[in-house]
């Protein structure tokens, strides 16, 4: 279910891009490859493992996830990298910036309370060698 971003504060405003994904429908604005995803814990909002990089984006190579929101308004819905066991849980903080080789295993946990709000982008070109 795709749903509209809410009014926001100035405080809260988040940039004008045309995309809201929520974990269970994403959509992305092909021309600039970017989104904005929307977890929230109305529908324990999350992505289950997974790579940002295969047949439907063979060019993708570095997948960069901004976080939007404050660490304090919600929980769960840790950022998780598997590069090894046990994975690790990205940053948190408000505006922390998270770049990882877009062949990279990957999550977010469940939405427990509240809402996550992240900017994703994907950097393209020649596959890794």
């Amino acid at each position: 279910m795709v749903q509209s971003a809410p009014m926001m504060s100035s405080e809260q405003a988040l940039p004008p891009f045309q995309i809201v994904a929520t974990a269970k429908g994403l959509f992305r604005d092909t021309e600039m490859d970017r989104l904005i995803a929307r977890y929230d814990s109305s529908d324990q909002g999350f992505y289950d493992w997974h790579t940002d990089f295969g047949d439907i984006a063979p060019r993708r190579t570095i997948s960069i996830t901004v976080q939007l929101s404050r660490p304090e308004d919600y929980d769960g819905g840790e950022l998780e990298l598997f590069f090894r066991s046990p994975p690790a849980s990205m940053d948190r903080t408000r505006g922390a910036f998270i770049a990882f080789p877009s062949f990279a295993v990957h999550r977010v946990a469940p939405v427990t309370r509240g809402t996550r709000w992240s900017l994703v982008a994907w950097i393209c070109g020649d596959r890794w060698r």
